[in-house]
């Protein structure tokens, strides 16, 4: 306030001196700081949030201690929202309109327990002594005579969501008890200011957890003690549903439930808290979902937990954050915290489900990965992913720039050998005339035979024929196939299908001190068709990688991957072709670091597109230029302990490549080829230039559409010098012969029942299985076969074999012959064996037949 003081000076003059008088108290008993309870967003203003007469009014006596419980009981009769709810528990709970010292507000559950205690949350769930909960339920209008009688009076009081005295009644020790609640009655005191002395020990049974708070020490044990409090808060919610929760805030505050930092938390989906046995009076009805954050990084910590819980189902999740230790006096919260949550499902009788979240953390978690391994691992995860990229490449590209021959070739121990080819074409001009090898005993034709061999084999030949023996390594280094179309049916039609198969093998390092390498191996199998100037096909591919780094210590990683891959190419003329590829896989991946194993699920999606363009002839040599781009996103889930990963890679190469065709004696051609280019490396590794260099050897045989290859390539430089990436592969190609003759090859994917009608009744053991509530027939299988066609007795001859197995575990191997005499005739003999899990093999033998007329 301003005071002017005047005096009278000599002169006769007024002197005027103005002053401002003031004077301040700390804290405004009608608001409560926004900062303390901030209003949340879009809460609309409820004129009952102040009260007429506040808690400190209400501690100067007379009738203002009613008119305080009054207005209490009103405001909260008129809160229809969680978020106002939370609101109104913050507001009660700090000083302001509804607290000043030992005067505030407090609230009982029908059960004598505490709901809500303005001075000590950690005083929730707790039960009050019979005395002090008889006194007032007295002043509310229950009868006390009979306490056998109390019980109904309270079903009543249930019944009907009112007490005998609807305004209350004050109670003889002093302070106030009324009434409220719209669906669920409860009872609110003002001016009790709640003791030690007026609780009662908790007779609830708190249970034998199979883990303890105390026992709480890894990843692991934190999980099982979490399942073992949902298990007791469903065991409290199966025998008393009404109190399960108010005796749950009890006993899991307190040991075995509670130990130093090992506390449980449990909220709604929202994060409206309603236990929170670390922090009680910060966050217990409170819901601090977009105000908790992680003391380091600055992110909201509870989405994160509910996100986890939710996701993980029935398994739950862990979420990584920095946050205070109640244990830790120094309020230091730069050590890391781990918390394991999930989410609680479940009917209540008489009312809507019921969900909650339920937690605990534990600190200085050992179970997680180090931001270095981390690092270490999407370094190796990009690399795995850039290598079956790579490779996919490598086999697709390969098919759809070789030229589809028909008949059938093969390539064995490196050489090229003709499978259609007459043995009497190889006689040389001085076996013409070999009737005096003959009367000697010496077969001109073995003996042509094994010149032949000895020239493709480098081998030495004697008197007797004989020739260098090979091991099966030897045999089989390099092999392949390539099966197609035979060339006049494919010309006749206009078009051309295939069923080509490959393999590869590469390696890969980098990562500076890290020390980054792995090994990762593919097959391929793929199905095509072509006509005119487009041809589209899908491959399945399956890799398996594994290395690792160094990071103070080995640490080792596997990785598996299952990948579809459709493709395309088109040729824009005769010298110019452009093909792309894309790729889907799932698998998994397991990293070991120190002590501790990670299993995580894994995803990969590829795109890569390309060109390639015959140039000249030189020398010789076809000269071709060809170029590719890749990209690849690999993708892994958070699991216990180790976080998400994301990792991008990137490749663009442009390459030179010489070949020469040349014909092979007996028939069939084979095609050396070199190239060379440069790479450019991007994405989350190895960023830079290189050059890289490869070479491949192919023999294809048009008559029987057979085409065997092998290929290698290596990276000889690169800006990152620490980098090192290789690779060998092989390729075969193979596609059946006219009407069903020559070599075939059938995968067949399917799940359900595919089959129909007479196939389905031919395909069952018994007529048990005719039940269309087989479970088993929703299993997801794989069926393979192979065989050959050979023109037999007036008609069409096919010795086979196959096998299919499924996920389930279960399988199947036949081996068999069909005969087929034109369009009328056909019979079938098949002998299998069926392996079923947890059943013994069964063994069959079918004999099938048809005649149409």
């Amino acid at each position: 306030v301003q005071h002017v003081f005047e005096t009278q000076l000599a002169d006769g003059s007024t002197f005027r001196y103005p002053l401002i008088f003031g004077a301040g108290i700390y804290g405004d008993p009608s608001t409560v700081a926004e900062d303390v309870c901030p209003r949340p967003a879009g809460l609309p203003n409820n004129p009952r949030a102040t009260p007429g007469v506040t808690a400190a009014q209400a501690a100067a006596g007379g009738d203002n201690l009613r008119t305080f419980a009054l207005a209490g009981r009103d405001y909260f009769n008129s809160i229809t929202t969680p978020q106002e709810l939370a609101y109104a528990g913050c507001l009660v709970r700090n000083e302001g309109p509804w607290k000043s010292g030992s005067t505030y507000i407090s609230a009982l559950t029908l059960d004598g327990r505490v709901l809500l205690n303005g001075q000590d949350m950690s005083t929730g769930g707790r039960p009050l002594q019979d005395a002090v909960y008889g006194g007032i339920l007295g002043a509310l209008g229950i009868d006390l005579r009979d306490p056998s009688t109390i019980p109904a009076q309270l079903g009543q009081v249930f019944a009907n969501r009112a007490f005998p005295n609807a305004d209350g009644g004050a109670l003889p020790g002093g302070g106030y008890a009324v009434g409220y609640g719209t669906t669920i009655p409860y009872i609110l005191l003002a001016g009790v200011d709640l003791q030690e002395a007026h609780f009662k020990e908790d007779t609830v049974d708190p249970g034998d957890p199979d883990v303890s708070a105390d026992e709480v020490v890894d990843r692991a044990t934190l999980k099982r003690f979490v399942n073992g409090a949902i298990d007791y808060l469903l065991e409290l919610y199966r025998t008393n549903p009404a109190g399960a929760i108010g005796i749950a805030r009890s006993i899991l505050r307190n040991p075995p439930w509670r130990s130093g930092p090992t506390y449980l938390f449990v909220m709604e989906e929202s994060g409206y808290t309603l236990l929170h046995a670390g922090f009680p009076d910060r966050y217990e009805f409170q819901t601090p979902t977009q105000i908790l954050r992680d003391e380091v990084t600055g992110e909201l910590i509870l989405p994160q937990i509910i996100e986890a819980a939710k996701a993980g189902g029935d398994e739950g999740g862990f979420v990584r954050y920095h946050f205070d230790d109640p244990s830790d006096h120094s309020d230091s919260a730069d050590v890391p915290k781990v918390t394991y949550a999930r989410q609680l499902t479940f009917d209540v009788p008489g009312g809507p489900p019921v969900s909650y979240i339920i937690g605990a953390g534990i600190y200085r978690d050992e179970g997680v990965v180090s931001e270095e391994s981390v690092a270490a691992t999407r370094g190796w995860l990009a690399r795995f992913g850039r290598a079956v990229g790579s490779q996919a490449v490598e086999m697709i590209s390969s098919r759809l720039n070789a030229p589809a021959p028909s008949g059938a070739k093969m390539t064995l121990g490196g050489q090229t050998v003709k499978l259609d080819a007459d043995p009497e074409r190889y006689l040389s001009k001085e076996d013409v005339g070999s009737a005096s090898l003959a009367h000697h005993g010496i077969d001109p034709l073995s003996l042509s035979r094994a010149r032949t061999a000895n020239r493709l084999t480098n081998g030495e030949e004697d008197s007797t024929g004989a020739y260098r023996e090979m091991t099966m390594g030897q045999l089989l280094s390099g092999a392949s196939f390539h099966l197609a179309s035979a060339k006049e049916a494919a010309e006749a039609a206009g078009s051309q299908w295939s069923i080509w198969g490959r393999g590869a093998q590469s390696s890969f390092e980098g990562g500076g001190d890290a020390a980054i390498e792995g090994d990762v191996t593919t097959a391929m199998l793929g199905v095509d068709y072509e006509k005119g100037k487009l041809l589209a096909g899908v491959a399945l591919s399956r890799a398996s990688g594994d290395g690792g780094f160094d990071n103070g210590g080995r640490s080792e990683l596997e990785a598996t991957l299952t990948s579809v891959h459709p493709y395309l190419r088109y040729e824009a003329s005769e010298r110019l072709s452009l093909w792309g590829v894309l790729g889907m896989g799932q698998g998994e991946m397991t990293l070991e670091d120190g002590d501790q194993k990670y299993d995580t699920d894994i995803e990969m999606r590829m795109g890569a597109f390309g060109l390639r363009g015959e140039l000249t002839k030189l020398g010789g040599f076809d000269l071709a230029l060809k170029s590719d781009v890749l990209l690849t996103q690999m993708d892994s889930d958070a699991k216990d302990g180790l976080e998400s990963i994301s990792a991008e890679s990137s490749r663009l190469r442009v390459m030179l490549e010489a070949s020469r065709e040349v014909a092979m004696e007996g028939g069939g051609t084979f095609r050396p080829s070199v190239e060379a280019g440069l790479r450019h490396d991007g994405g989350d590794v190895d960023e830079g230039m290189g050059v890289e260099v490869g070479g491949r050897l192919r023999f294809t045989n048009s008559s029987m559409g057979l085409t065997m290859e092998l290929n290698a390539r290596g990276l000889i430089t690169h800006e990152e010098s620490d980098v090192s990436d290789w690779g060998v592969g092989g390729m075969i190609r193979v596609a059946p012969g006219k009407a069903g003759r020559g070599l075939a090859l059938t995968v067949e994917p399917s799940v359900g029942e595919t089959a129909g009608g007479t196939a389905r009744l031919w395909g069952i053991k018994d007529a048990s299985r005719l039940a269309k509530e087989e479970i088993e027939d929703l299993d997801p299988r794989v069926r393979a076969e192979v065989g050959y066609g050979l023109d037999a007795w007036g008609g069409l001859l096919t010795p086979y074999a196959g096998l299919s197995v499924s996920e389930s575990g279960n399988g199947a191997y036949r081996v068999g012959g069909r005969f087929r005499m034109g369009e009328r005739l056909s019979m079938s003999l098949e002998g299998d064996v069926r392996d079923r899990v947890n059943a013994d093999p069964v063994h069959g033998v079918a004999l099938r037949g048809s005649l149409r007329w």
